[in-house]
């Protein structure tokens, strides 16, 4: 006899047995049983040729409230038996369907039910099950759940590496549904399960929400033994992501660069290299000389990298740079932005901010004016000066000029844009602002 004879029996309709927790089958009355409602309308959804998708949604909606433990239920044990014991397994086409299905049950009845297993002590198979379930219903308001659901009771010494890859996946799509949960992590970190904040942390890093490169930066200090991993993941992140966080942000890695563990430090050298973190640049040059070796290798090595200058590891040329440049910047600046504004003055005043590399932010908006000039040979000089400069600030305002009627800016600005972005995109306004998303 097959399930859906068992199931079409007028008597053995009512009496069902699903496999719960430990693999026992229990006998079950669909009168009182939430896995015995589940399998009777799978039955019905069954009738035909092919699963009814909308019968069985339609079904599971219907027994509100009991339709997540009963289809957790069926879902555990793999299949329903019959009265004698003898089991047919759910299809994989069913299994699916009804996971599914309770995608278009009430979202609090699905994690309400989930949230009841959290720190009971389930075995790991219930676990794991929860927490695939989790992420195919929940949001990124549930990730706190999620953590609750992967160890086994909350003071447990360790969790199952199949707890830990469930809960990674979880994380996953729970992100992939709402990027915006990842902006809870510094919150969830000091409260999570010590074995589960590595693989939050990576999972956060390498998932493609938006937010995550922030959420990683803001996490640092939460919880000490993990701030090598996220400064790691940072740099990581922040190496592939389109822009750069603010300032504000860029600084929170800053302090690990005086950090009393020297593998801390190089690892914050090379968050600060990958943040573009110009305010950083002092301490990296007070590292050059801080008596290890593999750290002052570091620091010289993000020194280049920020700056662009080749110098060897001496110290008082990168630190006699630094202070003239930063004292430039403070007494000097504002004078040669106001001449490229005015227009008089300005070829010399682009050149000598061409000179300075310290802020290339602050340089191309200091540029930026000098782009609309009515005098050609200006706009084309600060197209020069910018390749120089690398920033995005200046950006929109180039891909303005690949415009222009002059022959010769528009070749300059191209230049520029392909030296800034890397991009190797056709001398066309249309698709340098699709590109780069500028609007019109």
């Amino acid at each position: 006899m097959t399930r859906r004879d068992a199931l079409s029996h007028p008597l053995l309709a009512l009496v069902l047995t699903a496999f719960m927790a430990g693999g026992q089958p229990v006998i079950a009355s669909e009168a009182d049983d939430p896995a015995a409602s589940v399998a009777e309308i799978l039955r019905s959804a069954t009738q035909g040729p092919e699963l009814d998708q909308a019968a069985l949604s339609e079904g599971l909606r219907e027994l509100g409230a009991d339709a997540a433990p009963g289809v957790f239920a069926v879902l555990l044990a793999g299949g329903v038996t019959d009265e004698r014991g003898q089991v047919e397994p759910l299809s994989r086409s069913e299994s699916l369907f009804l996971r599914y299905s309770l995608r278009g049950l009430p979202v609090e009845e699905v994690t309400g039910f989930l949230a009841g297993l959290a720190d009971n002590g389930r075995p790991v198979e219930e676990r794991v099950l929860a927490l695939s379930l989790l992420g195919e219903t929940g949001s990124g308001a549930d990730l706190g759940l999620a953590l609750r659901l992967a160890p086994e009771q909350r003071k447990a010494l360790v969790v199952e590496p199949e707890a830990v890859g469930a809960l990674e996946q979880a994380i996953t799509r729970l992100v992939r549904r709402d990027p915006g949960g990842v902006a809870r992590l510094p919150e969830l970190l000091p409260s999570c399960h010590p074995a589960l904040a590595y693989p939050l942390v990576r999972s956060v890093a390498r998932s493609a929400a938006d937010g995550r490169l922030v959420a990683l930066c803001r996490s640092l200090g939460r919880v000490k033994f993990v701030d090598p991993v996220l400064l790691l993941e940072i740099e990581r992140v922040a190496r592939a992501a389109p822009s750069k966080p603010d300032a504000l942000v860029r600084g929170l890695a800053r302090p690990y660069l005086k950090h009393r563990n020297t593998g801390v430090q190089i690892l914050a050298a090379q968050a600060a290299t990958a943040l573009d973190d110009r305010d950083a640049v002092g301490e990296l040059i007070d590292l050059l000389d801080c008596g290890d070796a593999d750290v002052e290798e570091a620091a010289h090595r993000a020194l280049v990298e920020l700056t662009g200058l080749t110098w060897d590891v001496e110290v008082e040329l990168w630190a006699t740079w630094h202070e003239q440049e930063v004292r430039w910047w403070s007494d000097e600046a504002s004078r040669c932005r106001d001449e490229i504004a005015g227009g008089s003055g300005a070829a010399a005043a682009i050149l000598e901010v061409s000179r300075h590399r310290l802020y290339p932010d602050r340089a191309a908006a200091a540029l930026l004016p000098a782009l609309k000039s009515r005098r050609t040979d200006v706009a084309i000089l600060a197209c020069k000066a910018l390749a120089g400069q690398p920033s995005d600030v200046a950006l929109p305002a180039l891909v303005d000029c690949l415009a222009s009627e002059d022959l010769a800016l528009r070749g300059e600005a191209y230049q520029t844009l392909r030296t800034l972005t890397g991009l190797k995109l056709p001398l066309d306004v249309a698709a340098w602002r699709g590109q780069l998303e500028i609007g019109e």
